[in-house]
């Protein structure tokens, strides 16, 4: 898990609301800010899934978002569009393998990608 996270342009409505989430659970910002992350793709599959991604950064806007092998299917969209949303200050190409859900059904969910 990364030790911090860099948000640019937030708009200052999401930042009072996540500041005030932050408070009410005793968790920092940045832990506040990636538990919401977590929760977005969880709620993809529940239940436990893995996901093997690639897109590209252009602009600052992941682009061409494609999930390369799945064990569930049915759910890429959901992932797609979650990492469609993200942002970075940075150009290239990124691949990664995604675990959302449960903890480890997702990590018996990737080891059956390999």
């Amino acid at each position: 898990m990364p030790k911090h996270i860099t948000i640019r342009n937030m708009p200052d409505e999401l930042g009072r609301r996540l500041r005030r989430l932050s408070v009410e659970t005793g968790r920092s910002l940045n832990a506040t800010v990636l538990g919401v992350l977590e929760q977005a793709l969880d709620a993809c599959v529940p239940g436990g899934a893995a996901f093997k991604v690639e897109w590209k950064w252009d602009g600052g806007k992941a682009k061409d978002v494609v999930v390369a092998k799945s064990s569930a299917k049915g759910n890429d969209k959901c992932v797609v569009a979650a990492v469609a949303k993200t942002k970075a200050a940075t150009d290239g190409s990124c691949s990664a393998t995604i675990l959302v859900g449960k903890s480890e059904a997702a990590r018996k969910a990737a080891d059956s990608l390999k």
